[in-house]
């Protein structure tokens, strides 16, 4: 079994991904377009700039940095308004006891987010006992599919990725953790790939680990 293993948050601890989308979804409608499910995948974790981008391009608009901070003011503000009242009911299917189970056996665990609010979350959610570190979005630079906010949260593990393995839900995400040289294992409905193993959720807590 691995020593080390390493969460995203958005969709892999927490069921926040659809917020995130249903945010960005209102601020594409607002500008005038569709922005589909499928086109928002492209573009979890990888920071607000290229789905803004995105956006503005396919709406007609003109990119300028103020029309980037009204987008980006309106989807912090739509998602704050989401997401109030997170709480145990939003925990993804499975995850707290599988945290429980790995620790039992002695791994260690970390959450490496880009979102600047998941260690924020992780304490809202009273999960700050299943974990050992937490690396997000405001200790790094670099947004996912760049591997910095993994090798951080090994490091804080005191961990080599090559003893780690990393759950993700977004292509970005498993690109990065893959380029770190990381085992990555892909969780939820909207990750299809023949290349590493992916489960829907944490509730067949054997099956995952016999991945590992």
């Amino acid at each position: 079994m691995k020593k080390g293993f390493i969460f995203d948050f958005d969709g892999v601890i927490c069921d926040t991904e659809k917020y995130h989308y249903l945010a960005w979804k209102t601020v594409a409608e607002n500008a005038g377009i569709n922005f589909t499910r499928e086109e928002y995948s492209v573009f979890q974790s990888r920071g607000r700039k290229p789905v803004i981008e995105y956006i503005v391009e396919k709406s007609g608009k003109v990119y300028t940095e103020e029309l980037y901070a009204k987008m980006s003011e309106e989807k912090s503000a739509l998602f704050s308004s989401l997401t109030e009242g997170l709480g145990e009911k939003n925990l993804i299917k499975g995850i707290k006891e599988f945290l429980i189970k790995i620790r039992e056996k002695g791994g260690k665990t970390a959450v490496a987010s880009s979102s600047e609010n998941a260690g924020k979350n992780i304490s809202v959610l009273n999960l700050g006992k299943y974990f050992d570190a937490v690396a997000d979005g405001t200790e790094v630079a670099k947004k996912k599919p760049d591997p910095e906010v993994f090798l951080v949260a090994a490091k804080k593990l005191n961990l080599s990725p090559a003893e780690c393995v990393v759950f993700e839900d977004s292509v970005s995400g498993v690109e990065g953790a893959l380029k770190g040289g990381f085992s990555v294992i892909g969780v939820g409905e909207f990750l299809f790939r023949d290349d590493i193993p992916v489960i829907k959720d944490f509730s067949d807590a054997e099956r995952t680990l016999s991945f590992i």
